[in-house]
């Protein structure tokens, strides 16, 4: 781990930041994921169909529950029945998915997480809920859901992976002006992994969160987060962080 005086990023997260040099403002950004995702068939689909019939709310908790419930319908050449749903997703990343992959418009609570759906759909008037998750979601809302007495059924569609990278682990440098950004709390999982670290105590990087439950994740494994983003849209807290280190 030789020290670096220039500003560095790591962003472990899947997919690779979109750039361009000009933004970069001479920091050094390298991507370096840590997790890998997995699609496979929802078990049960027809489940599902009998509530689509019902004009449910269907629900995205990811933008990996919409790729992975789309490449599904595209192998089997099968409709989804979405025309006469409402289409809510837990962000604007997520709900643009949505919009490019399914072609419909969703919406989104204002709090873009698991707490802004709870808070969302407390508001609303009960309809049977369909949610396209991963193999282990986080638990909050199906959670909530189910607490108050809504007809749900939950089809997960993709599994996380944490992932071992040794280029990470070549390239951290473990100093003040190198900053590790978090998109999940798996990426944490898989970046302490592949530096082969049990934890975060005593390391002197600094921590860049996307949202509250990476935050724990984060101070769970000993760190001190040094910023977490106000909305959980990467490319916005990768400029902000630019910004206050170049």
């Amino acid at each position: 781990m030789t020290p670096s005086s220039s500003p560095t990023i790591l962003f472990t997260g899947l997919r690779a930041p979109r750039l361009e040099r000009e933004q970069l403002r001479g920091v050094a950004l390298h991507h370096h994921p840590t997790i890998r995702i997995s699609y496979f068939a929802p078990t049960q689909f027809q489940n599902a169909g009998k509530l689509l019939s019902q004009s449910p709310y269907v629900v995205f908790l990811s933008r990996n529950g919409v790729i992975g419930l789309s490449e599904w319908a595209n192998s089997e050449d099968a409709t989804l029945g979405l025309d006469q749903t409402i289409i809510w997703a837990v962000g604007a990343a997520t709900a643009q998915q949505v919009e490019m992959t399914l072609g419909h418009l969703a919406a989104q609570p204002q709090e873009q997480n698991a707490l802004g759906l709870t808070q969302t759909f407390g508001t609303l008037a009960k309809r049977p809920v369909v949610l396209f998750t991963a193999e282990e979601p986080r638990p909050e809302f199906p959670a909530w859901l189910l607490q108050n007495g809504w007809e749900f059924e939950q089809f997960p569609v993709y599994r996380t992976e944490i992932l071992e990278n040794s280029d990470l682990r070549q390239r951290f440098q473990n100093n003040e002006n190198e900053s590790v950004v978090f998109t999940s709390p798996s990426t944490v999982k898989g970046f302490l992994l592949s530096i082969g670290h049990p934890d975060l105590t005593g390391l002197t990087s600094r921590w860049i969160s996307i949202g509250p439950s990476t935050t724990n994740e984060i101070e769970s494994a000993g760190g001190v987060v040094h910023w977490e983003a106000d909305e959980p849209d990467v490319q916005q807290l990768l400029l902000n962080l630019i910004k206050e280190i170049s």
